[in-house]
This record gives C-alpha cells, sequence and structure tokens, in this order.
C-alpha cells in the first residue's frame, strides 16, 4: 500500500487493543482506506482519550488509523483575516504559534489545559470529535464562531456539539481543519475556568465572554450543560439566562460538584470576566 503503513505486531496488540494498524501519510490515502467508526476504524490523534476507552471496553474496533503523518493536516496559517488550523494541530503547537499573538484568548483557554504532556498530545481535530462538554477549545471555538471543516462539508462550531461526547458529524465524516474569522470578532474577547486541583487540572465549569456592541455580550459556557451553549443578549441579562437554562436543557451529571454549585461558579466567572479581573 503506497503511502501506508500496515503492521500486524504493533505495540497496540500488546495492550490488548486492534491488531490492524495503519499510518496514512496524505489525505488522499486517508479517505481510501477510511472506511468509518460504525464500520470498525478508529482515528487516533493524540490518543489521550481514545486510548483509555478502547483499554476499558467502552469504546471498540478493528483498526486503528493514525494521523499523525499526514502533514496536510498539521498547518497553522494565519493573515489579516483569518486563522485556520489543521485537525493535527496540538495544542503546545498553537501556543507557540502566531495564532495565539493574533487572538490572545486561545493562549488564555489553552493555558489551562492539564499539563505540558496533554498539550503536547492534544489536537485540534482530537478535541472537536471528542466533543467532551468541558473541553476548553470547542467553547472557545464557539465563542468565536469559527467554522469546522471536514472532507464534505463546512459548519460553525456552535452546530458541531449534540450531546455529551457526541457530535454531528455524519458516519464517516472527518475534520480536516478549524477557520477563525477576525471579521465575526464584536470586540474584547476573555475566558475564565475554575479548575478542580484534584483531577490534573481538569475543567468544573468555564466561560467565555466577547464584548459586542449597545450593550450585547456573547457568552459560552462549559460544564453545566450536555453540550457547551453559546448565547447573545444583553449583558444585564447573563446571570438570569444561566438560572432559566437549568430549567430547560439538559444538565451535565457530575458526582463532585453539584449544579447549584456549578451555577454560582459559572456566575461568579461572568462576573469577573466583566470587571476585567479574570
Amino acid at each position: 500500500m503506497a503511502g501506508m503503513v500496515a503492521d500486524l505486531t504493533d505495540p497496540f496488540s500488546l495492550l490488548g487493543l486492534p491488531t490492524d494498524y495503519l499510518a496514512p501519510t496524505s489525505l488522499d490515502d486517508l479517505f481510501r482506506h477510511y472506511s468509518g467508526t460504525e464500520n470498525g476504524d478508529i482515528l487516533l490523534a493524540g490518543g489521550q482519550s481514545i486510548i483509555p476507552a478502547l483499554l476499558n471496553g467502552s469504546r471498540s474496533a478493528r483498526r486503528i488509523i493514525d494521523l499523525r503523518a499526514i502533514a496536510q493536516l498539521q498547518h497553522i496559517h494565519c493573515d489579516d483575516e483569518t486563522i485556520s488550523l489543521g485537525a493535527m494541530v496540538s495544542f503546545d503547537a498553537i501556543l507557540r504559534s502566531e495564532a495565539v499573538l493574533r487572538c490572545p484568548v486561545l493562549r488564555k483557554a489553552l493555558s489551562y489545559v492539564g499539563t505540558t504532556t496533554i498539550r503536547n498530545r492534544a489536537t485540534v481535530g482530537g478535541s472537536l470529535a471528542w466533543a467532551d462538554p468541558r473541553a476548553e477549545l470547542p467553547l472557545v471555538l464557539m465563542l468565536l464562531d469559527a467554522t469546522i471543516e471536514t472532507d464534505r462539508r463546512r459548519l460553525q462550531m456552535s452546530a458541531l456539539p449534540q450531546a455529551a461526547f457526541a457530535t454531528r458529524l455524519e458516519p464517516g465524516e472527518i475534520i480536516i481543519a478549524v477557520h477563525i474569522s477576525r471579521k465575526m470578532w464584536g470586540g474584547p474577547v476573555n475566558f475564565a475556568e475554575l479548575l478542580d486541583r484534584h483531577s490534573a487540572g481538569k475543567a468544573i465549569v468555564s466561560v467565555g465572554m466577547m464584548q459586542m456592541i449597545d450593550g450585547l455580550v456573547r457568552v459560552a459556557v462549559g460544564g453545566l450543560f450536555k453540550r457547551p451553549l453559546v448565547v447573545e443578549m444583553m449583558e444585564k441579562d447573563i446571570e438570569e439566562w444561566f438560572k432559566i437554562q437549568a430549567g430547560e436543557q439538559d444538565m451535565l451529571a457530575d458526582p463532585f460538584h453539584s449544579i447549584g454549585y456549578r451555577q454560582k461558579m459559572a456566575a461568579i466567572l461572568f462576573r469577573r470576566l466583566q470587571a476585567g479581573e479574570a
């Protein structure tokens, strides 16, 4: 197979994982061989979430397709209008790039992510596809009204999460890149998060805010609901919105932090953003 590596004795088999392993070196090779998770293929990005899931049996696969050798998924492009990040760009690469100079809220949000090791391994596409309702990058991309590019279409980031650890990607659909248009920024953008210090920096709740015009703000919140939410409304009405959503949305289960506690913390984070203290 040109451009592919097939190894039936790869290290994954020693862990009890699928023994069929492919490492495409181009998008063409990936599209040619990937048949979708519904047919037993698993795409490997950073691997920090999917490998534990395979080991504990919550996910299954017949074949692992490693994306790390595909250079077309590793680009970072910045100009005066757009920031584009390939699906296999790591969080560490973003933090070391021009992207955080042009969009400082990316640095603010990603600095909360776990440890150096996690930031070295975590990728843009992996984070978006995994759809953790507490994840920092999807929340910020929703706040910035980013566009997700897949092998089939483009869709707004706010439309991607469907529920906790579930997206609206179609069977076999692959995330290629994310595009942030600077034209969408209405004003200053900021982010704040409450971390659980007992879990290597896992988020409890997070809030992002973009100042707009005429008293409007765009607010994104994670850690309260089964999917991150974004809303635009008058700044004075945001805290009331938090309370209303508790009765209308599917709330995220958390055995350690009650819904009431997380609501109060989200409101406090919002007030800190308002005051410029975060």
